[in-house]
């Protein structure tokens, strides 16, 4: 009887019975209990796999029109990695949180972009929002090797970034991320510009340097100006020391 109905039910029959026989579970069981649904632990097994599968891939959102049926992404790999992290248990929790911050960040960035770009009224406004990550990109790095010029360390913190390919947008938005938790929250980068940005060094050889670079000091200006609309594009707190620099 079971396997008549197993013939008879639709792939989405088959998933809706399977959470609904899930939902009903108190604890952790074994894939032999399927059988109570219809399903043989090798068939259950197979369906198991695909719907964890699925789970962790880039939700997509279905749009039904008149005569067609569209797909739109919600997420990209990063956002899905982000909120797969943010779940899982095996991860200490205050990581979990960051990683879940970091999604909703990255979502709102997603959202925002993606939002502009149906409103954009002409081929170069599309472009320009295209361009937003790789221009972010070279400011950043720009700003860093303004501040290499003084300490060859800030050389290390830009090899994140140096790695992102031009040509994808989510290795772009991924480098970025990556650069933010790995570079740009850490403390000591932190110290390290603040030091530079509020030009707490001496170096006899200053004066070789702007010899060198006649406009160092605009240079370093511009640079202090990327961090401060980088840093409050990220968070208020990181805004509130960047501003107090002169």
């Amino acid at each position: 009887m079971s396997t008549e109905l197993n013939r008879k039910r639709s792939h989405q029959e088959r998933i809706e019975a399977i959470f609904a026989f899930i939902e009903k579970q108190a604890k952790t069981f074994p894939k032999s209990q399927f059988k109570e649904i219809g399903l043989n632990p090798r068939t259950a097994e197979m369906w198991l796999k695909l719907i964890e599968y699925i789970q962790n891939q880039p939700r997509i959102r279905l749009i039904q029109t008149d005569h067609n049926l569209f797909v739109e992404k919600v997420e990209g790999k990063y956002q899905a990695l982000m909120r797969n992290l943010s779940v899982d248990d095996t991860v200490p929790f205050e990581q979990r949180l960051q990683f879940l911050t970091d999604y909703l960040k990255s979502l709102y960035t997603r959202e925002k972009t993606r939002d502009q770009s149906k409103t954009a009224s002409s081929p170069e406004t599309n472009q320009n929002s295209s361009q937003n990550s790789t221009e972010t990109i070279r400011q950043i790095l720009d700003a860093l090797s303004t501040c290499a010029i003084l300490d060859s360390k800030f050389n290390q913190y830009a090899q994140i970034l140096r790695s992102a390919n031009p040509n994808s947008e989510e290795v772009q938005f991924y480098a970025l991320s990556k650069w933010q938790k790995e570079v740009l929250m850490n403390i000591e980068f932190q110290n390290d510009l603040k030091r530079i940005l509020n030009r707490e060094f001496y170096f006899p050889s200053l004066d070789r340097i702007i010899k060198e670079y006649p406009d160092f000091m605009e240079q370093l200006k511009r640079a202090k100006q990327i961090f401060q609309t980088y840093y409050s594009f990220l968070h208020q707190k990181f805004a509130d020391w960047m501003f107090k620099l002169d």
